[in-house]
């Protein structure tokens, strides 16, 4: 494929990833920054054969994005990085540059608060996982976004055997819990 096309596909899925509605309340420039920071991103940073190193690179390029956003806000970096990287997944264009299926089972649900919500409504494993109610994406630590992660893995083991946390968003954002808030 063209260097070009390359170049403007990854420039069009950081703008997917990105949206004004994702970045809402995060801060001026908080797009820009995130879009930017992630088409120059090096996917394979992430194809890795053991899921160690694509931890690492999850954690080390959460940070680097949190460092270029307004307000450096760990919780909307991950969110971001994990879109864009669900995106990729399900892009076939994409996939023809770089393949991430050998990482699918890898990849984190993309937390905000439809999502985290309806985490939260399987309140035995929430309370087995030690996870307290959704907040907001502003305030996620790593180590409650572990823990929301860790919920999201066992609901999908539980409830949608087969299919990988990653995908969970699509389940979750259309349940009821958003039905009702709409």
């Amino acid at each position: 494929m063209q260097t070009d096309f390359i170049h403007f596909l990854k420039l069009r899925m950081a703008r997917g990833a990105v949206t004004a509605s994702a970045a809402q309340s995060m801060g001026k420039g908080t797009c820009g920054a995130a879009r930017t920071y992630l088409a120059a991103m090096p996917l394979k940073d992430f194809v890795r054969s053991r899921r160690p190193g694509f931890e690492t690179a999850l954690n080390d390029h959460t940070d680097g994005l949190a460092e270029a956003l307004p307000g450096r806000q760990w919780g909307s970096a991950r969110k971001f990085l994990n879109i864009y990287l669900r995106n990729r997944l399900y892009n076939r264009y994409a996939q023809e540059i770089l393949d991430l299926t050998s990482i699918e089972s890898w990849l984190e649900v993309p937390l905000d608060s439809h999502v985290g919500d309806g985490l939260n409504l399987y309140e035995q494993l929430a309370r087995s996982h030690g996870v307290k109610a959704w907040k907001s994406v502003v305030g996620l630590t790593s180590e409650s976004s572990a823990a929301f992660q860790a919920l999201a893995q066992a609901v999908a083991d539980h409830h949608y055997s087969g299919i990988a946390r990653v995908h969970l968003d699509v389940i979750l954002q259309n349940g009821d819990h958003v039905k009702r808030r709409r």
